[in-house]
């Protein structure tokens, strides 16, 4: 028997928090999915992550109780400041048609809420 066509490939870590996935339905159905404000916290300090090549990637988690999660993309209009730990209120949005091996979402910063000095 062929497999259910109705269950979505899971999401790349980071491209999209748990709390809010993308609606099913391909590209025409993220088109139409407005985009959504959510609040992210950014750690203090960068990870080792690999995408297409090792590289530093942000961590971030959508509330304190979370445990940190790689972000592979970027966040526009957002500048990483090492040890510095963030509250961002972000919208993100699908990015229409986007290849299979870029980003799906688009993370675009709304307000640092908070931007505080990691303590050693």
């Amino acid at each position: 028997m062929p497999e259910s066509p109705t269950q979505a490939p899971a999401a790349p870590e980071g491209s999209w928090p748990e709390s809010s996935p993308p609606a099913a339905g391909g590209a025409a159905g993220a088109a139409s999915v407005a985009p959504v404000v959510e609040t992210l916290y950014v750690r203090d300090k960068l990870a080792d992550c690999q995408a297409e090549a090792v590289r530093q990637c942000l961590q971030v988690r959508s509330s304190e109780q979370e445990d940190w999660r790689n972000f592979f993309g970027s966040i526009e209009g957002f500048q990483y400041e090492p040890f510095n730990a963030y509250q961002l209120r972000v919208e993100v949005s699908p990015v229409p048609n986007a290849p299979a091996d870029a980003p799906a979402l688009r993370y675009r910063l709304l307000e640092v809420i908070s931007k505080r000095k990691a303590v050693k």
